[in-house]
């Protein structure tokens, strides 16, 4: 074993020390009694999710019977199992930073329910994170979400999607949908092809820029059809959430 995997190992072991599962909430560190959450922080996390009426195509919350004003109709399948706040904010930062897999499991049961209506899929991938903010967390959160949403579903978890990582800026902090657009061009490659309904899985929409980028990828290599789920829907404006 090469001395950065014993490093990344030794994270992993006291991560798991210090944030042992089911014995405290993954939110609020209190004690949890055999669940990941509290029942207080469950609560708070069930008020998050996402219920009707929603855009039949993207799944944002409608208005009345205003029309979407997200996708705008241009077709990208979508759905997100719980609107990015409160507890469910927080379950994203303690997977992504924190590098807790358990809160991955929590996100995959709201995640599957969003998307079962739209399937049945072939197979489930993820977005892929860059190498070096892979090296320095220790965790991809993406696979792990998917992995869970695959394993639900009963079909397979692929990795299909690779990083141009070419010109690829470290962060898209402040960039408003055009620019987070134009940097995502040509972002993400598929370099097998790919048969089939794809699921693809991810922690937060926001403008929908990496989902169209993923989506393009795998429809240029052959996939019949792409769906997005991802755990939480934030706003627009609310772009530090993906640093």
């Amino acid at each position: 074993m090469k001395i950065m995997d014993r490093l990344r190992a030794l994270d992993r072991a006291c991560i798991d020390t210090l944030f042992p599962e089911n014995l405290e909430c993954l939110c609020c560190r209190k004690p949890s009694f055999g669940h990941p959450l509290c029942e207080e922080c469950a609560e708070i996390l069930e008020d998050c999710r996402i219920t009707g009426p929603v855009c039949p195509v993207c799944g944002h919350p409608l208005r009345a019977d205003a029309a979407c004003a997200f996708c705008k109709g241009d077709g990208l399948a979508a759905r997100s199992a719980y609107r990015h706040a409160e507890t469910a904010r927080l379950l994203v930062h303690t997977l992504k930073f924190d590098g807790v897999s358990a809160a991955a499991d929590v996100f995959a049961e709201g995640m599957t329910a969003a998307v079962e209506a739209l399937g049945p899929f072939d197979a489930v991938t993820w977005v892929t994170m860059p190498e070096k903010r892979k090296r320095v967390r220790g965790i991809d959160h993406g696979r792990l979400l998917a992995e869970g949403v695959a394993r639900r579903l009963g079909v397979p978890c692929l990795c299909l999607l690779s990083r141009n990582e070419r010109n690829w800026k470290a962060t898209q902090l402040g960039m408003n949908a055009e620019e987070r657009r134009k940097h995502l061009e040509q972002a993400f490659l598929c370099p097998q092809p790919v048969h089939g309904r794809i699921l693809l899985a991810d922690d937060v929409m926001t403008t929908g820029s990496t989902a169209r980028a993923c989506a393009a990828a795998l429809l240029q290599a052959g996939a019949a059809s792409v769906t997005v789920v991802t755990a939480t829907q934030a706003a627009e404006h609310e772009t530090s959430i993906n640093p």
